[in-house]
């Protein structure tokens, strides 16, 4: 008996490393050709529970590290790490609902980082893009600025804007020493520098429906800070949002912003030059184009009115539940016509794979999960037989 289990153990113990070792050389195969090249967007797409991994080489005096995954549809969630993906926990992770995936390093350690993406629900054609910044060396006040913080930032701006903080403070766009440039979303302006002359300040209005407002400053040679301010000029002092990282290469990204006026402002730590700034938002969509998949957020308890469809159409939403509720229920209601209601946990539905179906006459329907409800991403498919006009959809879930 004592040998049978030794043979065994010893047949398992073979069976654990010849395992083990598939999944070594299965590692390396998926990671040999997974290398992210800077700024070149990896087109991904996968099943929910997928697994992808990749890597890209960073050099010395990197100053930020950013990963990015946008566009197509569906859920996928974005993690990265130093280490490789059998070596620890991810310790960086964007798990927003959608595609919109966004992971910002702040001065990493130069070697291979390993970025992962998951698929939390299905998820097609997004963009995964790594950039970074590098400075040519050190900086003395980059370096005191991140040590003494705040307060090194204060005091400097008291004395780079002594003159103009009257201005400031007062919003007077039309002062003679101040200009006001207007950005457009996605489009770059260049060749910046500082100038004791005059304040440049920069505005890009904000409307509704925005899930996302950036600014970044890149290039160009010197120090600068970047400041954000909501309806009104930014100073050292009054701000909303501030990014001080050594050199010119500074971001700052606002989730869900309130529609208005944004004003940034770029300040010389010591004279810079060469600098570029841009602005760009995303804005969720509210109406969905003829032909194509596209799949539209829904936010818990937020309905969403004026759905029109034409006989034979479809219209795809999503609501990620990251805990499990007590209760769940999709509900339509509201104009006219006929719609059929689809719904179907982790993958889109189609008229014959689904989890649930409300399909009786007109355009009030109801699925109502109750306490069976799982975590999870819950895809719902609008479907129009006959057409239909004016309705409302409202996903709600308690927790």
């Amino acid at each position: 008996m004592n040998a049978s289990t030794t043979r065994n153990s010893k047949r398992a113990l073979g069976l654990v490393m010849i395992v083990i070792a598939a999944a070594v050389l299965l590692a390396v195969g998926q990671t040999a050709e997974a290398q992210l090249v800077r700024g070149h967007p990896r087109v991904v797409s996968g099943a929910w529970g997928s697994a992808q991994y990749y890597f890209i080489d960073i050099p010395r005096h990197t100053t930020r590290l950013v990963f990015t995954v946008s566009g197509g549809w569906g859920n996928s969630n974005l993690y990265a790490k130093r280490n490789p993906p059998a070596v620890g926990p991810w310790i960086y992770h964007s798990t927003h609902p959608g595609n919109n995936e966004h992971i910002s390093i702040l001065n990493p350690q130069h070697g291979r980082w390993w970025v992962l993406v998951h698929g939390a629900g299905v998820f097609h054609n997004a963009s995964l893009i790594a950039d970074y910044d590098v400075r040519a060396g050190g900086s003395m006040w980059g370096r005191a600025a991140v040590r003494a913080g705040p307060s090194l930032l204060d005091l400097f701006g008291r004395l780079r804007s002594r003159r103009s903080s009257r201005r400031d403070d007062d919003d007077d766009d039309d002062s003679p020493d101040v200009r006001v440039v207007t950005l457009r979303p996605g489009v770059q302006v260049r060749n910046l520098r500082s100038d004791d002359d005059r304040l440049d300040f920069f505005r890009i209005t904000v409307p509704e429906n925005v899930t996302s407002l950036t600014f970044e400053t890149s290039g160009g040679r010197g120090e600068c800070l970047l400041l954000v301010r909501r309806d009104g000029l930014p100073t050292i002092a009054a701000n909303d949002y501030c990014s001080g990282e050594p050199g010119t290469g500074q971001a700052i990204t606002v989730r869900n912003p309130l529609p208005g006026v944004y004003y940034a402002r770029i300040v010389g730590a010591r004279r810079y030059r060469g600098v570029s700034i841009l602005a760009d938002y995303q804005r969720r969509p509210v109406a969905g184009p003829a032909g194509g998949i596209q799949i539209f957020p829904l936010e818990n308890g937020v309905p969403i009115g004026n759905l029109d469809g034409v006989p034979g159409s479809v219209r795809y939403f999503m609501i990620h539940l990251p805990d499990r509720p007590s209760s769940l229920r999709f509900a339509t209601s509201g104009g006219s016509g006929n719609c059929v209601l689809f719904v179907r946990r982790n993958a889109l539905p189609t008229q014959t794979e689904f989890d649930y179906q409300a399909a009786l006459p007109g355009t009030n329907k109801a699925i109502d999960l109750g306490a069976g409800a799982s975590a999870g991403t819950y895809y719902v498919m609008l479907h129009s037989p006959d057409g239909y006009g004016n309705v409302s959809l409202l996903a709600s879930a308690t927790r």
